[in-house]
């Protein structure tokens, strides 16, 4: 019998793989690099993917490695070929509207799994 697999199960699957995402470890100025985790939707409703993704590949760290981590799921779901948060940027930069939407709305889906997983 073969087994199916769902969209959520393929995004749980590809949060648990970015283990190196942790919401434990201290940041800079005495932050929580998980409070890095938490605000990135935000970062990414109120600014857009393109411009969340220039900031992050700039502020490196934390930032960045969320980045590349979304550039992965997405990359394996088939929406956009990119391996991490720079070939991102520059893909959506040079893609047609529509993939930015469905990357964006796979972005943030995706991100509510990772928040989970690395509390």
């Amino acid at each position: 019998m073969s087994q199916l697999v769902n969209i959520d199960q393929i995004r749980a699957r590809n949060a648990l793989d970015h283990h190196e995402v942790k919401a434990d470890k201290d940041g800079t100025n005495g932050k929580k690099e998980g409070d890095n985790l938490s605000g990135y939707p935000s970062l990414i409703i109120n600014n857009g993917l393109i411009a969340t993704l220039a900031f992050s590949v700039d502020k490196g760290g934390q930032h960045e490695r969320i980045a590349s981590a979304i550039a992965s799921h997405l990359n394996d779901r088939g929406v956009i070929k990119a391996d991490n948060a720079r070939s991102l940027r520059d893909a959506l930069c040079r893609g047609e509207s529509a993939t930015l939407r469905q990357s964006t709305h796979e972005a943030l889906a995706f991100l509510s799994y990772l928040k989970r997983f690395h509390r």
